[in-house]
């Protein structure tokens, strides 16, 4: 009975400890489970915005809805200053200053410089998160829209994308993206500094045969340089050499694609009634 009685504040002893071990164990656990499902939220809910960005960007691209470009833009400053080394976000605004440049260069060729200006610096930030072909192909085509609106810097904005694009295509030349933006300069360029029509529509016709084919590796690339596109650039090609039917018949194919498709429904339908 003594030892029994002796024993039994050990026991006690032993028994709360293990409460207390027990109860520690129990917080940590719990913590290390918050903390677990506060990160999968957190990246669930980021591939979420990505993704409905993704979307949205992809319904605007083909319009000149600047309203609606200019409020997925917003979205994709929100998407960055959260995510500030996301690849896609960079390269998503990119674009949109893109498209917001391209719809008003006909009305303020100054806030469209800007916006190719700033979707360069969009596009360079992209590439140093992920070096692709496709980002240096958009610096191509933004120096391209630059030169384009800088008589005076025509030649050295030409230059630069003259390098961007032939960068790009060493890294990816069988990639209907590099291919669209190469051709385009090519069927601008006077052949004099190295364009040349021929060419471009090879190229853009070989764009049509890379769609056939394509598989969609990256869930987050963008739609643009699909069919529709190519027709309509075919068709910007057909006005460039004054192919009157040949160019209806590319923007109703574009058209057929995408209804509301603001470059040929605006500024190559302005392009073809100019030709006598």
């Amino acid at each position: 009975m003594k030892n029994a009685k002796l024993l039994k504040p050990d026991y006690i002893y032993f028994f709360i400890s293990e409460l207390v071990r027990i109860r520690k164990s129990c917080l940590i656990l719990s913590g290390a489970v918050i903390i677990l499902i506060f990160n999968f939220g957190s990246a669930y809910s980021d591939e979420i915005q990505l993704s409905n960005l993704r979307d949205s960007v992809n319904k605007y691209y083909y319009t000149f809805d600047i309203k609606n470009l200019k409020n997925t833009l917003k979205l994709s400053e929100k998407f960055i200053s959260g995510n500030p080394d996301n690849y896609y976000g960079y390269y998503y605004n990119g674009i949109l200053r893109y498209c917001l440049g391209r719809v008003v260069y006909n009305i303020d060729r100054d806030i469209a410089y800007d916006y190719f200006d700033e979707s360069i610096d969009m596009f360079d930030k992209a590439y140093s998160i992920k070096n692709n072909a496709v980002s240096l192909a958009m610096v191509s085509a933004a120096y391209g829209k630059k030169s384009a609106l800088s008589p005076i810097s025509a030649i050295f904005f030409g230059q630069k994308a003259k390098n961007r694009i032939f960068e790009a295509f060493n890294l990816d030349s069988n990639n209907s993206k590099i291919l669209l933006v190469a051709a385009t300069h090519l069927m601008h360029v006077p052949g004099i500094y190295g364009g040349d029509k021929k060419k471009a529509r090879r190229m853009l016709e070989k764009c049509l045969s890379i769609n056939k084919s394509k598989e969609i590796k990256d869930e987050y690339e963008l739609r643009w340089a699909d069919n529709a596109e190519i027709y309509a650039y075919l068709a910007q090609l057909d006005i460039l050499e004054e192919d009157i039917v040949s160019a209806r018949s590319n923007m109703k194919k574009a058209l057929e694609l995408q209804p509301n498709y603001g470059f040929v429904k605006i500024d190559l339908e302005k392009q073809l009634s100019k030709i006598k």
